[in-house]
């Protein structure tokens, strides 16, 4: 294999030194594939007008000086459908885009221009005109959602312009909320609440969301108009019902019985509430009721447009795909838990133990999530699901660099290590002295990836944990500088550090936490993925051998063919594998 260019490997793709994404246009009569885009061109996003027969592309230029180093800035261009014609609308540079769109017959794009923040600078709206882009607004647009959770599953959309009106999700204190963009460059909270809105779409002018609500895994929902905001508890009970009489529930049958027979009260005219209807239960000789969810008010898309922000509590749930893995679970329900720290009011939960006793004692893990610009909320989290069951606290929060609270609360570039580990210890502190039931003699940490990174730096600092977890982490920035994907410019930036500088490579070691590793005697668990391409897996060989040279209890594991999404989305026997060892890991340094 050779390599010529940088990245030469991506996280969850593998090598690919020299490969392009292009665009082709295929003709099903003919079985005719065109290429319509350059070698030299690495398609990114397209987008269809709407009327048109036109297509917007967003392409990562690699010819000319970027031929061996891709940059982070795009060019826009559009193709011309009838003639296949492809012209160049902005090429500048100098804009990091995440998304472009068609928008009242002009081009739009949501895009940062790093200069204040940085990579992870908040985008703002840009309008495209003759080769030029000019800001409309001042607001900064937190687009994505970025709520952490190891539940989910597929694509999700995040993003629509529906008749001349821009929906997108967003990250707001630790919710996946679902905002309005306006043409000035504005943004309002259509829909929010405790959990996640994962994904959206309208259906006949309704809207219908894919979320993370009421402590349990992803449903469809369905907003309800103002006046009716109670669930059906009729239509619950019929699910309920079934399940309990069938000795092996089929939950996605399940919900479509209850729709379907719904449906048919509807067409008949029937009463809801005294028609007798027969399921798939029948074997069980039981008869069930149904409440009419067909009939039940809807908040059509227009209504949404005139209406102030709406609550999850709005919402009514029409699937129970996930009813028959949460029977019989114990779900602990987080417990806020805001505190002041460097400034700023820092947003937390607590999961408290299974049959929690106010005069027991109990050990706690201390769970920091990746990033370091992502979040934690209520959104369903198994593993810290599992531990709450199994006996633990489980804390969390979002210390500076989350997202979800403007950039200069996110931006912490050059300051890894100190008002992040301060928020976090000052957040175990206010749960320790909130909850006396935590026995501080018994507490363990746990991260991965920035998480991770957090993680090595609390051990090597402070002696408070008796347990710690690190998983697909940073350890040494001089390294990961060169073997990670995003290496070459990330480590830089957020270390607000010069690589080929004495000054700056003395900066990236003294914000490693290999370089305190003399420091460390926590009991330390390391996990890596052998394919794991963004925080390679030397990062994990390095600590290892230090801890194991100054004899620290450490141990380490590799996961074959996985990739930095192991806890995500990596193949079920190595996610339960993970979450087993992690588990045993805890167990054995804080159950007594």
């Amino acid at each position: 294999m050779e390599l010529e260019e940088i990245p030469f490997r991506r996280d969850n793709s593998g090598y690919h030194p020299g490969k392009r994404t292009q665009l082709f246009l295929y003709d099903e009569k003919s079985g005719e594939i065109k290429v319509l885009t350059a070698p030299d061109l690495n398609v990114r996003e397209i987008t269809l007008h709407r009327q048109d027969a036109r297509v917007l592309i967003r392409a990562n230029d690699r010819s000319g000086q970027y031929r061996h180093m891709a940059g982070l800035c795009d060019d826009i261009y559009e193709l011309d459908l009838k003639t296949l014609s492809l012209t160049l609308l902005y090429g500048a540079k100098d804009l990091n885009i995440g998304k472009t769109f068609y928008w009242h017959e002009e081009v739009f794009v949501l895009a940062s221009d790093m200069r204040e923040f940085g990579l992870n600078q908040n985008y703002s709206l840009y309008r495209i005109t003759q080769g030029q882009s000019t800001r409309v607004g001042g607001e900064e647009i937190i687009y994505g959602n970025s709520v952490g959770s190891d539940v989910r599953m597929g694509k999700q959309n995040i993003f629509l312009v529906q008749d001349d009106n821009v929906f997108y999700l967003s990250t707001l204190e630790g919710e996946g909320v679902l905002r309005l963009l306006h043409q000035q460059g504005e943004a309002e909270i259509i829909l929010r609440g405790a959990g996640s809105v994962d994904s959206f779409a309208f259906v006949d002018g309704n809207l219908y969301v894919i979320g993370l609500f009421a402590n349990r895994p992803q449903e469809i929902y369905m907003l309800k108009q103002e006046e009716s905001f109670q669930v059906d508890q009729t239509a619950e009970a019929l699910l309920v019902s079934v399940q309990q009489n069938r000795k092996e529930a089929n939950p996605e049958r399940l919900a479509a019985e209850s729709l379907f027979v719904s449906d048919q009260h509807k067409q008949e005219g029937a009463n809801p509430e005294k028609q007798e209807v027969k399921t798939s239960a029948e074997e069980d000789q039981q008869h069930v009721r149904t409440g009419d969810l067909q009939n039940q008010p809807i908040m059509t898309y227009s209504d949404l447009l005139m209406r102030k922000a709406r609550n999850s509590g709005d919402l009514l749930r029409l699937t129970h795909f996930n009813d028959a893995a949460m029977a019989g679970i114990w779900p602990s329900d987080p417990v806020k838990l805001e505190i002041e720290s460097n400034g700023d009011m820092i947003n937390g939960w607590v999961l408290l133990p299974r049959g929690f006793d106010p005069l027991a004692s109990y050990p706690g893990i201390l769970s920091i999530h990746g990033g370091p610009k992502t979040a934690y909320g209520t959104a369903f989290f198994h593993e810290m699901q599992l531990w709450a069951n199994d006996g633990y606290f489980v804390f969390f929060c979002n210390p500076h660099g989350s997202d979800g609270e403007g950039d200069a609360f996110a931006d912490i570039r050059g300051k890894y290590g100190s008002v992040d580990f301060h928020d976090l210890m000052n957040f175990t502190d206010a749960v320790l002295e909130k909850y006396p039931q935590l026995d501080t003699n018994r507490l363990g940490v746990s991260g991965g990836s920035y998480g991770g990174f957090m993680t090595n730096w609390i051990i090597s600092h402070t002696d408070s944990f008796k347990a710690a977890v690190t998983q697909r982490s940073i350890t040494n920035w001089l390294s990961f500088y060169g073997t990670s994907d995003i290496g070459y410019y990330f480590a830089e930036d957020q270390m607000a550090a010069d690589f080929f500088s004495r000054q700056g490579i003395e900066q990236l070691w003294q914000y490693s936490p290999l370089s305190y590793a003399a420091q460390i005697n926590t009991p330390a668990l390391i996990i890596h993925s052998k394919e794991d391409y963004r925080c390679p897996l030397e990062q994990g060989y390095q600590l290892f051998t230090a801890l194991k040279v100054r004899g620290v209890d450490s141990k380490m594991l590799v996961f074959k063919d996985e990739s930095h999404e192991l806890s995500r989305s990596g193949k079920p026997l190595a996610r339960i594998e993970r979450l087993k060892q992690i588990t045993l890991w805890f167990n054995h340094y804080l159950q007594p």
